[in-house]
């Protein structure tokens, strides 16, 4: 089944820098602007081949992060993000905190 919830980000706010090991998730932008940080699967262990990205998410804006896949989001402004994800019971794996 899917999940789904509504992320309420503060300005200046940032969730951890994490992946899931079994777990897609889809995030949208509903209000504000989100700095971005994400990666694909190989980006951790060979960073110069799959380079991390940073890019500016704002209204409208998607993203769909496969498991293993390393993300970040902090807001540039008060923002609202709804989350639709593919499984609950993934383990998290926290990059940094």
């Amino acid at each position: 089944g899917f999940t789904g919830k509504v992320l309420y980000i503060t300005k200046g706010e940032s969730t951890s820098f994490k992946y899931f090991t079994i777990k897609d998730e889809s995030f949208m932008v509903l209000k504000g602007k989100l700095l971005v940080t994400y990666g694909q699967q190989q980006s951790l262990k060979d960073p110069i081949n799959y380079p991390i990205k940073i890019e500016e998410f704002v209204l409208g804006d998607v993203l769909k992060v496969q498991s293993s896949c390393p993300y970040k989001l902090k807001a540039l402004e008060e923002s609202i993000v709804v989350e639709i994800s593919s499984r609950s019971d993934s383990q998290c794996i926290h990059i940094d905190t």
